[in-house]
């Protein structure tokens, strides 16, 4: 889990620890969802060896389109709330939050151009704002 300073209740981006830790979580499933989005339909190649097959009787067009369907929307969604926190940041904060790099790394391996208060407090809302989203 992050060393992330805790948040007081009166704070505008306040989460609850058990919210705080599913939407951390949520977020970092980014890059899984992308894989498998990129990867749906190319392996299911159809046997032709003249034999009769039954065992898939599904659609499976139709199931892939519908995981399509839902791994785009969840993709979406976080990078709608990146692009909500920021606009100018929306490239390091869906970095970091979905890769879980530290500031320092965002800073001088990505070249982020902001401070540490500012990109750790826009962290912050993004995860507020996508816990208000799912």
């Amino acid at each position: 889990m992050e060393n992330v300073k805790r948040l007081s209740h009166k704070s505008k981006w306040y989460l609850p620890r058990e919210t705080r830790i599913m939407v951390i979580h949520y977020a970092r499933q980014y890059n899984d969802w992308v894989n498998e989005l990129n990867t749906i339909g190319s392996a299911g190649a159809i046997k032709i060896d003249g034999m009769p097959h039954a065992e898939n009787t599904t659609d499976t067009t139709a199931r892939d389109g519908m995981r399509r369907a839902a791994l785009s929307e969840k993709i979406r969604l976080i990078e709608d709330t990146a692009m909500e926190t920021d606009k100018a940041l929306y490239k390091w904060i869906l970095i970091g939050v979905t890769q879980n790099k530290s500031y320092k790394t965002l800073r001088y391996a990505y070249d982020m151009p902001v401070g540490e208060r500012q990109y750790y407090q826009k962290k912050r809302e993004f995860y507020y704002k996508l816990s208000k989203k799912i």
